[in-house]
């Protein structure tokens, strides 16, 4: 899998979303500079040893997901900005804006924790 098919993932959603899509990807690949890029899951993965760090589009947010590590070790973050979480992930509604702050410090975190 190519980061070819992260633009082909991106290009099938409407352009408001293609654009915080877009968004998130160019912060994610500075983060995740050495690594690989591909789709897993059906969704945009940055990928060292084991898959590190997904994010994906959906009928009505933005799911990012980091692990569960990456949730555990950001849960009283995650909930203090209010966003509904699960285990392995949390969701940003398309009405709130991207928390690219708190997403690139979970990025760098699973980047370092998680394996190279």
């Amino acid at each position: 899998m190519s980061s070819k098919e992260v633009e082909y993932y991106i290009s099938s959603f409407p352009k408001e979303i293609q654009e915080r899509l877009v968004y998130i990807r160019e912060n994610l690949k500075k983060v995740f500079k050495e690594h690989e890029e591909k789709i897993s899951y059906g969704m945009p993965t940055f990928k060292g040893k084991r898959n590190l760090f997904h994010y994906a589009a959906f009928k009505n947010h933005i799911g990012i997901f980091p692990t569960s590590a990456g949730i555990k070790e950001f849960e009283e973050e995650i909930l203090k900005r209010g966003f509904k979480y699960s285990k392995g992930g949390f969701q940003i509604s398309y009405k709130d804006e991207l928390p690219m702050d708190l997403i690139r410090e979970i990025a760098i975190w699973c980047r370092e924790n998680l394996g190279k």
